[in-house]
């Protein structure tokens, strides 16, 4: 979050992994094949669509938290602020 303030974001959002149909196969596959000492607590984790709803409340909480920390507005209050302009405003990937 540190380098993410240093840019001076308007806004950021996070969403955690859906885990349906096919994909869930590819995504546990893969896990499995390069990362098996997470394949157990990830399948545990993800026992539906999505995350446990205890571990995703954290995660949002956890997030909250650090938003307000560095100043940076929730995606949804962005909008409902500024008229929301997306050829104004990069998108950035911490990937």
């Amino acid at each position: 979050m540190h380098e993410l303030s240093s840019v001076a974001p308007h806004y950021a959002a996070a969403c955690l992994l859906r885990l349906c149909g096919q994909t869930r196969g590819y995504f546990l596959n893969y896990i499995g094949l390069h990362y098996q000492h997470l394949l157990k607590p990830l399948a545990t984790l993800y026992q539906g669509q999505y995350p446990l709803k205890e571990y995703a409340d954290g995660v949002y909480q956890m997030l909250e938290k650090l938003m307000l920390e560095y100043g940076i507005n929730r995606y949804e209050d962005f909008r409902k602020r500024f008229k929301f302009n997306q050829e104004n405003y990069k998108q950035l990937s911490l990937l």
